[in-house]
């Protein structure tokens, strides 16, 4: 019996499948570390720390000691003056004209005594922990970068191991290790070991919730998969929203990542106890013997206790078609010219839609309003979008579903294009008017919104991609296919603050060449794959290679 044929035998939509959805949307909700970084990193307002004037008011400290005016004063210098000679009542009567117009700017001098820090907005985060400004204000960004390339590192060997020991085992200790990482970053002494604790959380944090979206689509028929997908992307967009709401709330950097990391504790005899080992992985390796007893439970559980496997059930047609299998690795996505022509696209596909997401969503901080509110926004544009999934893809399929949502992405980030560049008058990100003789464009408005709209469609476009992928890949490496496309995500992850920064100091408008042109190209080449929609999983790379066919 081919294993396809026993889903609908035990029920392919039933309590147990429901139950380990449930595993699914809370593996992806914790998940969402790299938004984190808006909020643990957040940008705070800070001026050079002069001693003497410790008992003024951050208003009079700018004004007798900082160079620079209101709304402008200077991050990273002061006035060389010695103000330990000055009295309280002097500082009170400051003449600032007449003690400073004669001190030029190469007589400035660099912050010497540390950071005064306005906690109007952050009551603390990173920046003032370690005083990540002026020299160091690289190292935020490197947080984020060193987060994904601790993503990236564990995409590489994660799906692997899980397509060799087995999903639940990898489950379990993607979790345990994500909560090592977590405590690392509570309680990390100096930068460098927090930037360690961000690396190895990266390695663990995603590809638990990978494997537990692996297990669902390996246990459930096949019209239910896209629908399983969908409700547990639409449920961490909820959860994103919970996110900024509780760091709106909160506002401290440690007692954030408390939050964050110690309830994942509870999380783990539920796991021992709750998750099964995928029958799917447990037949493709020949336990047979296991698989049957899984499958009983599940047919119990879903159809009730007086329910039995047929007599004799074996799976001698699949390990037929597995007998030139080999091990799992990276090379069998490429062994083939059908399955490496799947492989290359699809990465394609990943590193864009990484790309522009990360790339609007880690720079949530930076676009103009409020981060609470443009991270709260995103979510709340994500909610929707992902809920549409389930219609977009059960009628248009993933092929086409994809390639729309993939494709429009790109052409709204050339859209953005016009609101960013100067006709006539010098704009900048600011909140400035674009006067036109037609019309008077809110630069702000219209940025933020085709950003936020984009936003919206690459996040249903992961969602795509998440299942397309599992579909298109066999049993024995399917793992390692959504761990390839979350390797080249996590490239487009390290490479969106470049593009968005850097090259946005070259030409404004060129952050948004780069999304559009990956956005269009990777569109179109979605066209080159097969539908998998109504399709059973391929469990050999024999039954991989076919589909598509004729």
């Amino acid at each position: 019996m081919h294993f396809n044929e026993i889903i609908p035998v035990v029920g392919g939509c039933g309590v147990y499948q429901i139950s380990v959805l449930l595993y699914y949307i809370a593996f992806s909700m914790i998940s969402l570390e790299g938004g984190l970084t808006n909020f643990v990193g957040g940008k705070m307002d800070h001026w050079c720390r002069i001693p003497a004037l410790r008992n003024l008011t951050h208003e009079q400290q700018k004004y007798i000691g900082i160079p620079g005016s209101s709304g402008s004063f200077e991050k990273c210098q002061r006035f060389p003056l010695d103000y330990s000679n000055y009295t309280t009542q002097e500082f009170l009567n400051w003449n600032r004209s007449l003690m400073t117009d004669h001190i030029s700017q190469s007589e400035l001098i660099n912050c010497d005594a540390g950071w005064v820090y306005d906690q109007s907005m952050w009551v603390s985060s990173i920046v003032s922990e370690w005083d990540l400004v002026c020299s160091d204000s690289w190292k935020v960004a490197m947080a984020n970068t060193v987060y994904m390339a601790g993503w990236l590192v564990g995409a590489l060997f994660v799906g692997p191991i899980s397509d060799k020991f087995g999903r639940r085992r990898t489950i379990i200790a993607c979790h345990v290790l994500r909560c090592v990482g977590g405590f690392i970053c509570c309680y990390a002494p100096m930068y460098e070991l927090f930037a360690f604790g961000r690396f190895f959380v990266g390695m663990f944090v995603a590809h638990g919730s990978l494997v537990v979206f692996v297990l669902i689509q390996e246990i459930s028929a096949v019209k239910y998969r896209a629908l399983f997908s969908s409700l547990g992307f639409a449920s961490v967009s909820l959860f994103q929203v919970i996110v900024a709401a509780v760091a709106y709330a909160i506002r401290n950097h440690k007692l954030l990542l408390y939050t964050y990391t110690w309830p994942l504790l509870v999380a783990i005899p539920f796991l021992i106890l709750g998750i099964d080992e995928s029958p799917r992985w447990l037949v493709s390796k020949g336990r047979d013997e296991e698989a049957i007893e899984i499958l009983g439970r599940i047919l119990r559980i879903n159809k009730g206790q007086d329910h039995v496997l047929p007599k004799n059930l074996n799976f001698k047609e699949v390990h037929e078609l597995q007998k030139s299998e080999t091990q799992a690795s990276y090379l069998e996505l490429f062994k083939t010219s059908s399955m490496r022509t799947k492989t290359l696209i699809l990465g394609l596909c990943w590193f864009t839609v990484s790309l522009i997401t990360y790339g609007l969503n880690m720079n949530a901080g930076r676009l103009p309003g409020s981060v609470f509110f443009n991270y709260m926004m995103f979510a709340a544009v994500d909610f929707p979008c992902r809920l549409l999934t389930i219609v977009v893809f059960a009628y248009m399929g993933r092929k086409y579903g994809n390639a729309m949502y993939i494709g429009c992405a790109g052409m709204l980030m050339l859209m953005c294009i016009p609101f960013l560049l100067n006709t006539g008058s010098s704009i900048k990100m600011d909140g400035l008017l674009l006067n036109t003789s037609f019309h008077v464009i809110d630069i702000e408005l219209g940025a933020t919104g085709l950003s936020v709209i984009g936003k919206g469609l690459v996040a249903s476009a992961f969602v795509g991609l998440y299942s397309f992928t599992a579909e298109l890949a066999p049993t024995s490496v399917r793992n390692v296919a959504l761990s390839f496309g979350s390797a080249c995500a996590r490239i487009g992850g390290m490479a969106a603050p470049y593009v968005g920064g850097p090259l946005g100091d070259v030409w404004i408008g060129l952050p948004q060449v780069f999304f559009g042109f990956f956005g269009l190209l990777a569109g179109f080449l979605v066209f080159c794959l097969p539908e998998t929609r109504g399709v059973t999983l391929p469990d050999s790379m024999v039954e991989a290679d076919k589909l598509g066919e004729k």
